[in-house]
Protein backbone atom coordinates (compact mmCIF):
# COMPACT_ATOMS: atom_id res chain seq x y z
CA UNK A 1 0.00 0.00 0.00
CA UNK A 2 2.85 2.33 0.91
CA UNK A 3 4.62 1.51 -2.35
CA UNK A 4 1.44 2.34 -4.31
CA UNK A 5 1.06 5.75 -2.57
CA UNK A 6 4.77 6.43 -3.15
CA UNK A 7 4.44 5.64 -6.85
CA UNK A 8 1.37 7.88 -7.14
CA UNK A 9 3.20 10.73 -5.42
CA UNK A 10 6.21 10.40 -7.71
CA UNK A 11 3.91 10.35 -10.75
CA UNK A 12 2.22 13.55 -9.58
CA UNK A 13 5.56 15.26 -9.01
CA UNK A 14 6.75 14.15 -12.42
CA UNK A 15 3.63 15.59 -14.05
CA UNK A 16 4.08 18.92 -12.26
CA UNK A 17 7.71 19.09 -13.30
CA UNK A 18 6.76 18.42 -16.92
CA UNK A 19 4.04 21.10 -16.86
CA UNK A 20 6.30 23.55 -15.08
CA UNK A 21 9.11 23.07 -17.56
CA UNK A 22 6.78 23.24 -20.55
CA UNK A 23 5.07 26.51 -19.60
CA UNK A 24 8.15 28.78 -19.95
CA UNK A 25 8.88 27.22 -23.34
CA UNK A 26 5.35 27.88 -24.53
CA UNK A 27 5.44 31.45 -23.20
CA UNK A 28 8.81 32.02 -24.78
CA UNK A 29 7.58 30.71 -28.12
CA UNK A 30 4.58 33.08 -27.95
CA UNK A 31 6.78 36.04 -27.09
CA UNK A 32 9.26 35.15 -29.81
CA UNK A 33 6.51 34.99 -32.45
CA UNK A 34 5.09 38.36 -31.33
CA UNK A 35 8.56 39.92 -31.37
CA UNK A 36 9.19 38.53 -34.85
CA UNK A 37 5.90 40.01 -36.11
CA UNK A 38 6.79 43.38 -34.56
CA UNK A 39 10.24 43.38 -36.16
CA UNK A 40 8.76 42.42 -39.53
CA UNK A 41 6.16 45.22 -39.35
CA UNK A 42 8.87 47.73 -38.40
CA UNK A 43 10.95 46.65 -41.41
CA UNK A 44 7.95 47.04 -43.70
CA UNK A 45 7.30 50.55 -42.39
CA UNK A 46 10.86 51.57 -43.13
CA UNK A 47 12.47 54.51 -41.27
CA UNK A 48 10.73 55.72 -38.12
CA UNK A 49 8.02 58.31 -38.66
CA UNK A 50 8.68 61.71 -37.13
CA UNK A 51 5.92 63.82 -35.64
CA UNK A 52 5.82 67.30 -34.10
CA UNK A 53 2.85 68.90 -32.38
CA UNK A 54 1.95 72.54 -31.69
CA UNK A 55 0.40 73.23 -28.29
CA UNK A 56 0.13 77.03 -28.56
CA UNK A 57 -0.68 79.42 -31.37
CA UNK A 58 2.32 80.96 -33.15
CA UNK A 59 2.72 83.32 -36.10
CA UNK A 60 2.63 80.33 -38.46
CA UNK A 61 0.70 77.53 -36.74
CA UNK A 62 -2.48 76.88 -34.79
CA UNK A 63 -2.86 74.90 -31.54
CA UNK A 64 -3.33 71.19 -32.09
CA UNK A 65 -1.59 71.15 -35.46
CA UNK A 66 0.66 68.14 -36.07
CA UNK A 67 3.48 67.90 -38.61
CA UNK A 68 4.01 64.28 -39.62
CA UNK A 69 6.90 63.15 -41.80
CA UNK A 70 6.17 60.25 -44.14
CA UNK A 71 7.04 58.83 -47.54
CA UNK A 72 5.06 58.87 -50.79
CA UNK A 73 3.93 55.34 -51.67
CA UNK A 74 1.95 56.05 -54.81
CA UNK A 75 0.72 58.87 -57.04
CA UNK A 76 -2.44 58.04 -58.92
CA UNK A 77 -4.88 60.37 -60.65
CA UNK A 78 -5.34 63.47 -58.52
CA UNK A 79 -4.13 61.93 -55.23
CA UNK A 80 -0.91 61.00 -53.47
CA UNK A 81 -0.77 58.07 -51.06
CA UNK A 82 1.54 58.67 -48.09
CA UNK A 83 2.90 56.17 -45.58
CA UNK A 84 2.91 57.82 -42.13
CA UNK A 85 3.46 54.66 -40.11
CA UNK A 86 -0.20 53.69 -39.71
CA UNK A 87 -1.90 50.60 -41.10
CA UNK A 88 -3.93 52.88 -43.37
CA UNK A 89 -2.05 55.24 -45.67
CA UNK A 90 -2.86 58.94 -45.79
CA UNK A 91 -4.27 60.24 -49.07
CA UNK A 92 -3.83 63.90 -50.00
CA UNK A 93 -4.99 65.88 -53.06
CA UNK A 94 -2.30 66.53 -55.64
CA UNK A 95 -3.87 69.93 -56.40
CA UNK A 96 -2.35 71.39 -53.23
CA UNK A 97 1.12 70.81 -54.69
CA UNK A 98 0.10 72.06 -58.13
CA UNK A 99 -1.25 75.32 -56.67
CA UNK A 100 2.14 76.00 -55.06
CA UNK A 101 4.25 74.84 -58.01
CA UNK A 102 5.60 71.84 -56.10
CA UNK A 103 6.47 68.47 -57.62
CA UNK A 104 6.68 65.11 -55.84
CA UNK A 105 7.55 61.57 -56.90
CA UNK A 106 7.14 58.13 -55.36
CA UNK A 107 9.68 57.56 -52.59
CA UNK A 108 10.02 61.25 -51.68
CA UNK A 109 9.93 62.25 -48.04
CA UNK A 110 7.07 64.62 -47.26
CA UNK A 111 5.90 66.65 -44.26
CA UNK A 112 2.12 66.76 -43.80
CA UNK A 113 0.41 69.28 -41.50
CA UNK A 114 -2.79 67.98 -39.87
CA UNK A 115 -5.34 70.12 -38.05
CA UNK A 116 -6.72 69.57 -34.55
CA UNK A 117 -9.44 67.48 -36.28
CA UNK A 118 -6.89 65.43 -38.27
CA UNK A 119 -7.83 67.18 -41.52
CA UNK A 120 -5.19 67.89 -44.17
CA UNK A 121 -3.98 71.49 -43.80
CA UNK A 122 -0.85 71.52 -45.94
CA UNK A 123 2.21 69.54 -47.01
CA UNK A 124 5.67 70.31 -48.34
CA UNK A 125 9.18 68.94 -48.89
CA UNK A 126 11.20 68.57 -45.64
CA UNK A 127 13.90 70.95 -46.87
CA UNK A 128 11.38 73.66 -47.75
CA UNK A 129 10.35 76.24 -45.18
CA UNK A 130 6.59 76.60 -44.92
CA UNK A 131 5.49 80.24 -45.07
CA UNK A 132 2.21 80.01 -43.23
CA UNK A 133 0.60 83.04 -41.65
CA UNK A 134 -1.81 83.21 -38.71
CA UNK A 135 -4.21 86.17 -38.72
CA UNK A 136 -6.31 87.17 -35.73
CA UNK A 137 -9.60 88.79 -36.68
CA UNK A 138 -13.36 88.53 -37.19
CA UNK A 139 -15.46 87.62 -40.19
CA UNK A 140 -17.24 90.73 -41.51
CA UNK A 141 -19.87 88.70 -43.36
CA UNK A 142 -20.98 85.06 -43.19
CA UNK A 143 -19.03 82.64 -45.35
CA UNK A 144 -21.91 81.04 -47.21
CA UNK A 145 -21.62 77.65 -48.87
CA UNK A 146 -19.82 77.98 -52.20
CA UNK A 147 -18.29 81.36 -51.37
CA UNK A 148 -14.52 81.32 -51.91
CA UNK A 149 -13.67 84.64 -50.24
CA UNK A 150 -13.54 85.68 -46.60
CA UNK A 151 -13.57 89.31 -45.48
CA UNK A 152 -11.79 89.64 -42.13
CA UNK A 153 -11.60 92.62 -39.79
CA UNK A 154 -8.15 92.81 -38.18
CA UNK A 155 -6.24 95.36 -36.09
CA UNK A 156 -4.51 96.41 -39.32
CA UNK A 157 -7.79 96.93 -41.17
CA UNK A 158 -10.13 94.84 -43.32
CA UNK A 159 -8.48 92.11 -45.39
CA UNK A 160 -9.89 89.74 -48.00
CA UNK A 161 -8.62 86.19 -48.44
CA UNK A 162 -9.43 83.39 -50.83
CA UNK A 163 -10.54 80.22 -49.06
CA UNK A 164 -9.08 76.83 -49.99
CA UNK A 165 -11.66 74.17 -50.85
CA UNK A 166 -10.58 71.98 -47.93
CA UNK A 167 -11.25 74.81 -45.43
CA UNK A 168 -14.65 76.02 -46.66
CA UNK A 169 -16.65 73.65 -44.47
CA UNK A 170 -14.86 74.73 -41.31
CA UNK A 171 -15.02 78.46 -42.07
CA UNK A 172 -18.70 78.26 -42.97
CA UNK A 173 -19.44 77.22 -39.38
CA UNK A 174 -17.65 80.25 -37.87
CA UNK A 175 -20.09 82.95 -36.64
CA UNK A 176 -19.70 86.58 -37.68
CA UNK A 177 -18.16 88.74 -34.96
CA UNK A 178 -16.34 85.92 -33.14
CA UNK A 179 -12.62 86.41 -32.67
CA UNK A 180 -10.85 83.80 -34.73
CA UNK A 181 -7.34 82.67 -35.61
CA UNK A 182 -7.19 82.18 -39.38
CA UNK A 183 -4.29 80.40 -41.07
CA UNK A 184 -3.16 81.14 -44.63
CA UNK A 185 -0.74 79.02 -46.64
CA UNK A 186 2.03 80.08 -49.04
CA UNK A 187 -0.50 81.02 -51.73
CA UNK A 188 -2.39 83.35 -49.37
CA UNK A 189 -5.45 81.09 -49.19
CA UNK A 190 -7.07 80.37 -45.85
CA UNK A 191 -6.54 76.68 -45.03
CA UNK A 192 -7.69 76.48 -41.39
CA UNK A 193 -9.27 78.48 -38.55
CA UNK A 194 -9.99 78.19 -34.83
CA UNK A 195 -11.96 80.28 -32.37
CA UNK A 196 -9.43 82.46 -30.54
CA UNK A 197 -11.31 82.29 -27.21
CA UNK A 198 -9.75 78.90 -26.41
CA UNK A 199 -6.35 79.57 -27.98
CA UNK A 200 -3.36 81.36 -26.41
CA UNK A 201 -2.27 84.73 -27.77
CA UNK A 202 -0.35 84.48 -31.03
CA UNK A 203 3.37 84.80 -30.41
CA UNK A 204 6.54 84.35 -32.38
CA UNK A 205 7.22 81.07 -34.15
Amino acid sequence: MKQKRYATTMLSLGTLLMVGSASPVMADNGFGAAQERSDRQREQRGPSIREEATSEATDSSLPGHRRVTGHIKDIRGDQMEIDIGNLQSLKVPLKMATDKGQTFKVGDEIVVTLSDHNAIVDYHHPEETSHHQVIRGKLSTPLTVGLDKAVIETDQGTKTFLVADRAKGKLTAIPVGAEVLFMADETGRLVDAQLASSAPQVGSA
